[in-house]
This record gives structure tokens, sequence and C-alpha cells, in this order.
């Protein structure tokens, strides 16, 4: 059996989270445990010393309001998707919110009892979707750098093996050069005559 969702409900109002509480708690296709802080400075503190999975937050309180309550939760870098609760229908709040990095907005309205549950996953949805895009980027740049470390062990390993073949073509040269050469005399009587197999030795070794 899955782990419920841990919400963190902000709101100053006794009734309203009776609202929510109950609509969470009859839905069959999302279980919730749910999480009270009356005020925005109270859910601040609990976030620090619990997880949650989702925070629906109230836009009109006292105190910090739903607007600062998400600034201050970002400027803490929480990175749990807040979700934005209010009896207000205005789209110039609910842009400034989407801006401030809330994960959606939810009017009090008619429906609302069947749209928050939707709202809740979709966010998660959301949420999740970005936590493993963030990890699948992390991995990619950890797979460049070792790439990279791979591609400059090679080039080192390689410029190790030039190093060496030209010191060693740079060795061998000359005794090479005087094995050919001493060869040649030879072959040429330099040193008295031959029999035929001193001399097919001789050109065998002057050829390799």
């Amino acid at each position: 059996m899955s782990e419920p969702i841990r919400v963190l409900l902000i709101e100053d109002s006794a009734m309203d989270v009776e609202i929510v509480t109950r609509i969470l708690f009859k839905n069959p296709h999302l279980e919730c445990a749910v999480e009270v802080a009356r005020s925005g400075e109270e859910a601040v503190e609990k976030v620090k010393k619990e997880n949650f999975n989702v925070i629906l937050c109230d836009f009109n309180m006292p105190g910090m309001n739903g607007l600062e309550t998400l600034q201050k939760l970002h400027r803490d870098q929480v990175t749990t998707p807040v979700i934005m609760v209010t009896g207000q229908k205005d789209q110039k709040v609910a842009a400034e919110l989407i801006k401030e990095g809330a994960y959606d907005y939810v009017s009090k309205e008619e429906g609302y009892s069947i749209a928050l549950p939707f709202v809740i996953q979709e966010a998660l949805g959301k949420f999740n979707a970005k936590q493993e895009k963030e990890r699948l980027e992390r991995e990619i740049l950890q797979k460049n750098a070792e790439l990279e470390k791979v591609n400059e062990d090679l080039s080192r390993l390689n410029q190790l093996k030039s190093n060496f073949v030209s010191t060693a073509s740079h060795e061998l040269r000359t005794p090479l050069a005087i094995i050919r050469e001493t060869s040649s005399l030879i072959l040429e009587g330099e040193i008295g005559p031959l029999n035929e197999k001193q001399r097919t030795f001789l050109n065998n070794v002057k050829n390799q």
C-alpha cells in the first residue's frame, strides 16, 4: 500500500480547514494526510521540521498573506509544490502567484470540491516531472564530465605513445644504419671473400 500524500494546509479559517479536509478525505482516488498551519509564519516553521508532498495555501491571511508566504518558502529554498487557494477571482493575482512559483491557483467557487483533488494530482505530476528532468540533467552532466575525463586520458595516452615511438625511432635509427652499412660493406668483399651461405645470411640481415 502506498504512503498517503502529506498535505500542509495553511488556512486561518476553521470553517475552511474543515471544508478542505472533508474534500480530501472523501475523495476515493486521493489518500491524504492533512497537517494544518493557521498562519504563514507557522507554516514556515513546520516546513523546517517536516516533509510535505504538497502545500495548500490560503491567499488572504493575517500577518503574512499567501504571496508573502510563498515568497518566504522560496527564499528558504523549499521545493514542495504550492497551490494557492482563495475566494478571489482576480486573474492578475493568479498571474502574480504563478510568476512567484505557485504550481496552481484554485478559487473557492462552485465546483471547488471537485476540482481541488485533481489540481493536487496535476501539481504533483508537474513536480515529479520537474524532479525527474532535473535528475536526468544532473546525470547527463555527470556522464559528460566522465566522458571528458576519459577523452583527456586517451589524449594523454596517445601523446605518450607518440613520444615513445618518436624516442624509440630516434634511438634505433643509428644502430640500424650501422648494421645496414656494415652488412653492405661485408657483402661487397671489403673484409674478404664470402661463401654462399654467409652471403645469404648477410643479405637477410641487410634486407630486414
